[in-house]
């Protein structure tokens, strides 16, 4: 069975947002600013 993930992206001028989701993964967080 395949993973159940997600991922958004929105570029603008002041910002780069990237968010990945794994509601199957291991319940690790990792975030960067």
């Amino acid at each position: 069975m395949a993973d159940r993930t997600a991922e958004a992206h929105r570029k603008t001028k002041e910002t780069d947002i990237t968010v990945r989701l794994s509601l199957d993964g291991t319940g690790q967080c990792e975030a960067s600013t």
